[in-house]
């Protein structure tokens, strides 16, 4: 992680576009530029379904395919549970 501070050069202070993030990306607009960025590369998110018999690995993987990309890993019964609450 590096924590740079940068300033704008000149020849983009006078462009005809208005900055989106003139302040630097933040927490206030980092949801938005998420968006537009997953907009314009038409990405959208993706759900995964990890089904199969008992004790074939299901958790298991799934846990790993979670940790490994970053993702929330949600167990039906977690989900039963916390619904019934």
């Amino acid at each position: 992680m590096l924590d740079l501070k940068l300033q704008t050069s000149e020849e983009f202070l006078d462009l005809p576009s208005k900055w989106h993030c003139s302040e630097g990306i933040c927490e206030k607009n980092i949801k938005a530029l998420n968006d537009e960025f997953n907009l314009f590369r038409s990405l959208f998110p993706l759900k995964v379904f990890v089904g199969g018999p008992p004790a074939s690995g299901k958790t298991f993987y799934s846990k790993k395919l979670a940790s490994n990309y970053g993702i929330p890993h949600l167990m039906i019964n977690d989900m039963i549970k916390f619904a019934s609450n």
